[in-house]
């Protein structure tokens, strides 16, 4: 994605960005409470999610869209889970959360847009394997994080699906 041409206008809130009616061209906004870019889109009707995508009140169709930054989000479960963008693009299992069955994260195509990367890194071991596994219609598991060993995985959405884009053992 394009850089913004000029500065973008600093808001003091994320409510401050919803309640305003939306502007008629491409823009570019800072709020303070949540101090990420994002980026007018007229038209759009992604779904909000309160980080990906975030709505307004009325005026221009459209929505804001962050522009993509790896940012660390909530740490992973001991459970099956569905990532989302809107979940942040870097991801951990911590040492302190071992697996204690073999846990399934699947990666959703809701909010994601073509070049996304989501990383994940798996220090809670455990005696059990974590799939990495493709949300979109393509479907089936990426990666296998291997049992007691941390490990980190990549992958890439190509604007339909996400795609094996790198995997190591951590030292």
């Amino acid at each position: 994605m394009a850089n913004p041409r000029r500065a973008a206008t600093i808001r003091t809130s994320i409510a401050a960005m919803q309640a305003d009616l939306g502007p008629q061209t491409e823009h570019y906004e800072m709020p303070l409470d949540k101090p990420r870019l994002y980026r007018w889109v007229v038209g759009s009707s992604a779904t909000a999610d309160s980080i990906a995508v975030l709505t307004h009140n009325g005026g221009t169709s459209g929505r804001w869209l962050l522009v993509r930054d790896v940012t660390l989000g909530a740490n992973l479960t001991n459970a099956d889970e569905t990532l989302t963008v809107g979940g942040n693009f870097f991801r951990v299992l911590p040492a302190a959360t071992p697996l204690t069955a073999s846990r399934t994260k699947t990666l959703s195509t809701t909010n994601a847009a073509a070049g996304d990367v989501i990383h994940i890194t798996r220090l809670g071991l455990g005696a059990f394997t974590m799939l990495i596994v493709n949300g979109g219609p393509g479907a089936g598991t990426l990666f296998t994080l291997p049992v007691s060993q941390a490990w980190f995985a990549e992958a890439y959405f190509d604007g339909t699906n996400w795609a094996v884009y790198a995997a190591g053992q951590l030292p």
